[in-house]
């Protein structure tokens, strides 16, 4: 993600992840390693490694084992960030059908001021 800004001192800037589904993140703003975002709202403090003028944002998202290992027959998979031995077994939430988890970014990052 390239974009061009006009950074204010006083303020502090952070990434926002939200729009994004994976277990971690990881970031590089102009070839500075940031650092991780592992958890929920999934968003990082990106203040010292901007520049004003153009800059470069740099994010690897990490998935889960869950499409390769499952469970693949929940029907109410409201839960991605956890899976444990009860998923396997969950009669009352079973469907024939493979359902699968998303991964990347279903909407862009967002750069956020905040003061």
């Amino acid at each position: 993600m390239n974009f061009s800004l006009d950074k204010d001192d006083f303020a502090r800037y952070e990434i926002d992840l939200s729009g994004a589904f994976g277990s971690v993140f990881t970031v590089a703003v102009n070839e500075v390693e940031v650092g991780a975002i592992p958890f929920s709202p999934y968003r990082g403090d990106i203040t010292d490694a901007l520049k004003n003028g153009d800059n470069n944002v740099e994010i690897e998202v990490f998935g889960t084992l869950r499409n390769a290992l499952g469970p693949h027959h929940l029907k109410n998979d409201n839960n991605r960030e956890f899976i444990g031995p009860e998923q396997f077994c969950d009669e009352a939430n079973w469907t024939d059908s493979y359902q699968f988890v998303q991964y990347g970014f279903i909407k862009p990052p967002k750069l956020i001021k905040v003061f």
